[in-house]
């Protein structure tokens, strides 16, 4: 590469995404307007709703009339500065919902005719209070009520035990008392752990958003790239100068967000806290932040805003004009969103394993730095998983953009959906129409399929999701498209060596699966009560139990699953990417069909070697074996170690069949590449 290219495409394009005002503003201005306004209005927002509340009068209804409760109430709504009214009469609960619901009344409490007596005589009796947690006024009433009630029953007990002639202070027995040894500087920082980590992701990624959009997609628009692609300069220097420009822009944007944060919650909260009535309530306004953490921050954000800004140029440079590109970009951004809020969720902090999950890591680690509670591997670790990741989307944007096909793509027009008016399909005709058909197969097994397991028994359930969910729509997408269904999937008898070696790749591809499965539950590991409610399905009390679980989760899927994916999908994704590409591509797309995090990884795994044999043996048969065999060992260890666990005395001989499993499983692990590699460097066999 040259790098002197680079540099002058780099200057080019900074000059032109800093060429609009509007830009300037967003980028520069916008940031030291904002979170000083956001602070002011929220702390605005906070006095004048404890305003408000204290001025407002809480309306209460009682069922009889009785001064000492009464008294109690109003006693207590004017130590806290607030005021009520109580009215006396009976209410049914369909009234007491309607006067509430038309803030007539905000609780209502029943006190039974006889209270006082019964208070005389020492007798239990009760009080019950009807509210509305719907109902915002009634809501915040019932805490208040509550306490009043519990301060007037305290009363009561001593006042009877004094009757009695006995210590009055036996009514308390023993205190219990709480003391927050927090210091205010502490509470606020940890409210502003918890808020801030999400807002400085998503801040990294909007910045991000636009200038990719505008060094890709308005080019094309604006009909300029052509120019540029014309003048002596490789198009990896072009996607390098592009990316720099952008990652310029958008680490400058993080690193003004950080600044004006930290300013406003070291200095403005201040201001705020000093011109609040309640200096109390507004205890959590003492903020700071230190400008070791902002420097911290701005460090671990560095390889985000790289992943962040090749995945958006990516996408970018694949759309033909601006709302094209604002339509693809919109939805990553979105996915950008969601998980950082996980910082605001109480209990989640950075572990050893959550260390490894792109975005929620560094949520999690900026909570912990900005409340000074993180552990310094797991935070290497978080830098490390970024960084890698971050030079794998760089890689893969310089390979986007090396494609003519990306960089010159054609329109698409609608009306090419409508495949039954075309005597052949274009290959980007038949990607469309299959794009569309897998999508529509998600949504349907989603809805449908799990509607269908629910409401029907196991076996009956998934016999109709796997047959009228995902085999009948498979044949007949493919019956539409080509006229013959069975010869588009290569449904046809393969060999008896294709199907041997197939066996082998069944048995060694569960070995590899399992083993993979076991080295990611190191650091993701699923919940117990997941893995329980997997296997209780599967676990047979009989022979004939046995045999149709085997026919329903093992030879029914392998039929239904591989026709859709390995019959219909496989065919275009391998005319489409190529051999390797499309292999990987239909494994990554049949993980995600499984809607489980847990077992996306190992089941794309097992959608691979099943694509390699379907291309290898150029019929869908051995790969509907492979699976069968796959889904078939899960069903019978799994019942064989259930039977040795419920064993009272588990016999010499079941340990040395489970320690040869073990040993088994092992080897078949280090045998599986090389099972697999006549596979990977062979074409289809026509």
């Amino acid at each position: 590469m040259n790098y002197k290219k680079i540099l002058t495409i780099f200057k080019h394009e900074i000059f032109y995404i800093l060429r609009d005002k509007s830009t300037l503003i967003v980028m520069v201005l916008l940031p030291f307007l904002i979170y000083p306004l956001l602070s002011v209005v929220s702390a605005y927002m906070l006095m004048e709703s404890y305003s408000v509340i204290q001025k407002s009068v809480t309306k209460i209804a009682v069922s009889v009339k009785n001064d000492e409760i009464e008294k109690t109430i109003i006693e207590y709504y004017n130590g806290r500065k607030m005021s009520c009214t109580i009215e006396v009469g009976v209410l049914s609960t369909n009234e007491v919902y309607s006067r509430i619901n038309s803030n007539k009344i905000s609780a209502y409490i029943n006190i039974p005719d006889d209270f006082n007596a019964k208070l005389a005589v020492f007798e239990t009796t009760s009080v019950s209070i009807k509210y509305d947690l719907s109902n915002e006024k009634s809501k915040m009433a019932i805490n208040d009520i509550e306490n009043a009630l519990y301060s007037y029953k305290e009363k009561s007990l001593k006042n009877s035990l004094i009757k009695l002639n006995l210590n009055p202070n036996m009514a308390s027995g023993f205190l219990i008392k709480s003391q927050n040894i927090a210091t205010p500087k502490q509470m606020g920082n940890s409210l502003l752990a918890q808020i801030l980590p999400a807002i400085i992701i998503m801040l990294a990624t909007i910045s991000a958003f636009y200038p990719a959009i505008d060094v890709t997609a308005m080019e094309k628009q604006r009909g300029t790239i052509e120019t540029l692609l014309l003048a002596p300069v490789k198009s990896i220097e072009i996607m390098f100068g592009k990316f720099l420009a952008v990652f310029s822009i958008a680490v400058f944007s993080i690193l003004l967000n950080l600044l004006s944060m930290g300013i406003t919650a070291t200095h403005g909260f201040a201001l705020i806290k000093n011109m609040a009535s309640s200096p109390k309530m507004l205890s959590f306004m003492n903020i700071s932040i230190s400008i070791y953490s902002i420097f911290v921050i701005f460090i671990f954000l560095i390889p985000a805003a790289c992943i962040m800004t090749a995945i958006m140029m990516q996408i970018a440079i694949f759309a033909r004009n601006f709302k094209e590109a604002q339509d693809y970009s919109t939805p990553v951004l979105l996915f950008f969103m969601l998980p950082p809020l996980v910082s605001i969720l109480p209990g989640y902090e950075l572990t050893f394993k959550l260390s490894f999950v792109p975005v929620i890591n560094l949520a999690l680690l900026f909570k912990g730095m900005l409340s000074g509670n993180y552990v310094f591997s797991h935070a290497v670790i978080t830098f490390v998983v970024n960084l890698f990741l971050s030079v794998v989307v760089i890689y893969t944007a310089a390979r986007v953009f090396a494609s003519e096909n990306v960089m010159f793509r054609a329109s698409e027009d609608i009306t090419s959906l409508f495949f039954w008016r075309y005597k052949s399909l274009k290959l980007n005709q038949e990607t469309a129409l299959l794009t569309l058909f897998f999508f529509f197969q998600l949504l349907f097994f989603y809805f449908a399929g799990s509607y269908l397991q629910f409401i029907l028994p196991f076996t009956l359930g998934i016999m109709a999701s796997e047959i009228i969910v995902i085999l009948a729509p498979s044949l007949i997408f493919a019956q539409a498209l080509y006229n013959n269904a069975l010869k588009y999937i290569e449904f046809k008898m393969p060999t008896f060596r294709q199907l041997s070696y197939s066996s082998l790749v069944g048995v060694s591809g569960f070995c590899f699966t399992i083993v993979i499965t076991l080295l990611i539950g190191i650091v993701f590991r699923p919940p117990d009560d997941y893995m329980q409610e997997l296997q209780k399905y599967i676990i047979a009390k009989n022979g004939m139990e046995f045999f149709v679980i085997s026919v329903v989760t093992a030879l029914l899927p392998a039929v239904c699953e591989e026709t859709m994916f390995r019959g219909v999908i496989l065919p275009v994704l391998y005319k489409k990417y190529g051999k390797m590409a499309g292999v990987l591509f239909c494994g990554a797309l049949f993980g995600m069909f499984h809607f489980s995090i847990y077992r996306f990884i190992p089941t794309a795994v097992i959608g691979v070697y099943l694509s390699l044999l379907k291309i290898h043996t150029g019929s869908i048969i051995p790969s509907m074996l492979c699976h069968f065999i796959n889904n078939f060992v899960i069903v019978a260890s799994t019942n064989l170690t259930a039977g040795i666990n419920l064993s009272s005395a588990p016999s010499a001989g079941s340990q040395t069949l489970l320690a040869a499993m073990s040993l088994a499983v092992f080897a078949f692990f280090i045998l599986f590449p090389f099972i697999l590699w006549p596979m990977v460097k062979s074409e289809k066999n026509k």
